[in-house]
């Protein structure tokens, strides 16, 4: 049996499932693309997380601590002092 453009209906069916099949193929591509995008951006996500994030919330909670114990080590200073500018105590350190 064909059909008004000449062609059989079996050569038609044929066509439709090459064209189906090739269509498949490029779906999959992209399919694998959009994979890979999402694994990337996950690992990018991870990466800013572990490089900014996390130092500011490190800094946060310990920062305080490291300062309080750098400045009564090094500069022998108490924490909270009045005795003073901070200029005037640095002046008479150095002395």
């Amino acid at each position: 049996m064909t059909n008004f453009t000449g062609a059989s209906v079996e050569d038609q069916i044929i066509k439709t499932i090459e064209k189906n099949s090739n269509d498949i193929s490029q779906i999959q591509k992209d399919i694998q693309k959009i994979k890979r995008y999402i694994v990337l951006r996950t690992v990018l996500g991870i990466v800013y997380f572990v490089i900014i994030i996390a130092p500011i919330i490190f800094g946060i909670i310990y920062l305080p601590n490291i300062l309080e114990s750098f400045t009564q080590n090094y500069l022998g200073l108490p924490v909270g002092s009045t005795q003073g500018s901070f200029n005037e105590v640095i002046n008479d350190y150095l002395k």
